[in-house]
């Protein structure tokens, strides 16, 4: 009994994760058919803005690949130069 209370107060407290099941499918004990599921289609991610990657998945050609590989480097300098300290080296000891 004491199993019982626990896996039911476990399952009341895992409230905004998601669903967990104790059975991998919904069981009925009193014999009446099992409700139909809604449909839940998995959709993907939304497809990538327009720019060099969508042109580069869309059509793979080497002018689309050069000018991918041409954006990606200057996405990595710009990130790199942000994340820069502007007081590299100035640090005090106190």
């Amino acid at each position: 009994m004491r199993v019982i209370a626990t896996l039911l107060l476990a399952a009341g407290t895992a409230g905004g994760q998601e669903e967990r099941r104790f059975f991998p499918t919904e069981v009925d004990f009193w014999g009446r058919p099992p409700r139909p599921r809604p449909a839940v289609l998995w959709r993907g991610e939304a497809p990538p803005p327009p720019g060099p990657a969508r042109d580069l998945l869309e059509a793979p050609t080497p002018e689309n690949a050069r000018r991918y590989l041409e954006w990606q480097e200057g996405r990595l300098e710009r990130l790199q130069r942000s994340s820069r300290s502007p007081h590299r080296g100035r640090m005090r000891r106190t």
